[in-house]
């Protein structure tokens, strides 16, 4: 998201909290927990739901996420709820402008995350024609990518937030999601093969991000925090991934 459409994004908020009475926004998106009956909670983490679920089910995909924050340097001891949305008027209530995305990330207001179309019992957020999206973008890894943002966004100042590039925002909270190293040259196979997944404006993946974030740490020998306070431009690491390889479209 560009620093245009995150000023948007921001005058949005302010539109919204304007319209709506003031206590009223404020407490839907920070204490939204009397719309969600339905909980589960394993150590800081808590699952919060509007519909039924199997808890111990719940507690499989929490402790999943658990181990994907924890493979982070940006990880912190700090709760975190996680938030599935089923209902229509729950979505377009809490998802505001975001209401066709999979999650939702509001910090630094809260530090809530909310999930859209999950199915808990089977561990997936479903797409909006109800298929199931495959794995391994599973719910726990939609969980910990939209944790990952909060994570993320601690290390800066609010000005800082909106000057900090896509391709590391995205790509960071999808190391963090999926939990596991990057493989950097099973990511450059597939985006010299074309594969739609590597162009995030076709696919709505964040794959590229990935493999930007997974080299240029990889290369320069930084940690995330490293990677955060560069700000580095995204074509600064596309050149540099291109450069060093010779051979990366």
């Amino acid at each position: 998201m560009n620093i245009a459409r995150r000023v948007m994004k921001a005058a949005a908020i302010a539109v919204f909290f304007c319209v709506a009475p003031a206590g009223t926004a404020v407490a839907a998106l920070t204490h939204p927990q009397p719309l969600f009956p339905y909980h589960a909670e394993y150590g800081r983490l808590s699952l919060h739901s509007d519909r039924p679920f199997d808890a111990g089910r719940a507690n499989q995909i929490l402790a999943d996420v658990e181990r994907r924050l924890s493979r982070s340097s940006l990880n912190d001891d700090n709760a975190h709820r996680i938030f599935i949305i089923s209902s229509e008027w729950r979505r377009r209530a809490l998802l505001l402008w975001n209401a066709g995305a999979a999650g939702v990330n509001y910090y630094p207001l809260t530090r809530n995350v909310f999930l859209a179309r999950a199915n808990i019992d089977r561990d997936r957020v479903m797409t909006s024609t109800g298929e199931p999206k495959s794995p391994p973008r599973t719910l726990g890894y939609y969980a910990a990518h939209e944790i990952a943002h909060t994570l993320i966004k601690e290390q800066l100042t609010p000005l800082q937030q909106l000057k900090l590039p896509r391709w590391i925002n995205e790509g960071l909270a999808d190391d963090i999601g999926f939990g596991d190293d990057a493989d950097i040259e099973g990511l450059i196979q597939r985006l010299q093969a074309g594969d739609p997944d590597l162009d995030p404006a076709r696919s709505g993946y964040y794959d590229r991000y990935r493999l930007l974030v997974g080299y240029v740490m990889k290369h320069r020998g930084w940690v995330p925090g490293g990677l955060i306070a560069s700000c580095m431009p995204q074509s600064e690491a596309e050149g540099e991934l291109a450069a060093d390889r010779g051979r990366v479209r």
